[in-house]
């Protein structure tokens, strides 16, 4: 029962199971009864769901919702239920639908956590630490984009023409969802102009401002402040390995590990 036997085990059944539950979502129809793959993925997920509520006993609240690891993994097991249970509530076209919904996230932290398995090698380790720490860079950057974006937004839409009948802005019928003026400039700030709705002067000249404003400037923000924390955690890339190997080898070495 060393830490890393039971670390290469695991990691060897969460990619199994990823790969097979891959196979059941991606190659057909999902069907109504229970399939033999959904069984076993069944044994998986219980598994996964005693290990994080043994975890949750041994560990106290506090340090266990701390670990963004553990979130994911109880993301990933309640999508799985809770998809599982929609599906055999009645087995209708609607119900298997709201399932392959349920599923597709719950495989979506599933893959996620595969990254807490590459943590461990020396060279991805530290990317896979820069990635969690350029979160917070986002979420403050997100703060001034989101400022620009609702500018923007407000801008391009009243610069828009209206009906001359009924003094409302014409809408494309393509897009007549009622939020499709702060959509349409999401997708501007990303690069895609929407020429066909740019049939007045102002409109082209708010689309020339924002342009170089959202895809140069803040982007290139983004790009050095993400840039400031990889090079940190580079900079003491060996201290943050020897840190995720410690917790990981503590995990693993957790009497929480014995459902496997």
């Amino acid at each position: 029962r060393a830490p890393v036997t039971i670390f290469m085990a695991d990691a060897a059944q969460q990619m199994f199971f990823n790969l097979l539950f891959t196979n059941l979502l991606v190659t057909g129809a999902l069907p109504a009864h229970l399939t033999w793959s959904e069984a076993a993925l069944c044994w998986a997920v219980a598994s996964t769901s005693v290990h994080e509520g043994v975890l949750l006993l041994l560990d106290g609240v506090e340090a266990y919702v701390s670990n963004s690891w553990n979130w994911i993994s109880v993301l990933s097991c309640f999508f799985f239920w809770g998809g599982l249970a929609t599906k055999l509530s009645d087995g209708g076209a609607s119900s298997v639908q709201a399932a392959r919904t349920y599923y597709a996230v719950a495989m979506f932290f599933m893959w996620t956590r595969v990254l807490h398995v590459l943590s461990v090698h020396r060279e991805i380790g530290p990317l896979v630490i820069a990635f969690a720490r350029m979160r917070r860079d986002v979420l403050l950057f997100a703060s001034v984009w989101a400022v620009l974006l609702l500018a923007f937004s407000t801008a391009m839409q009243g610069a828009q023409p209206v009906d001359s009948k009924t003094l409302q802005v014409n809408a494309n019928p393509m897009f007549s969802w009622k939020s499709w003026w702060l959509v349409r400039t999401y997708y501007q700030s990303f690069g895609e102009p929407f020429y066909d709705e740019l049939s007045t002067d102002a409109s082209n000249v708010v689309l020339l401002i924002m342009f170089p404003v959202m895809n140069l400037m803040v982007v290139n923000l983004l790009i050095a402040i993400m840039n400031d924390t990889y090079t940190e955690v580079k900079d003491r890339s060996k201290l943050q390995w020897m840190l995720e190997m410690y917790h990981v080898a503590k995990e693993y070495r957790s009497s929480a590990r014995l459902n496997l």
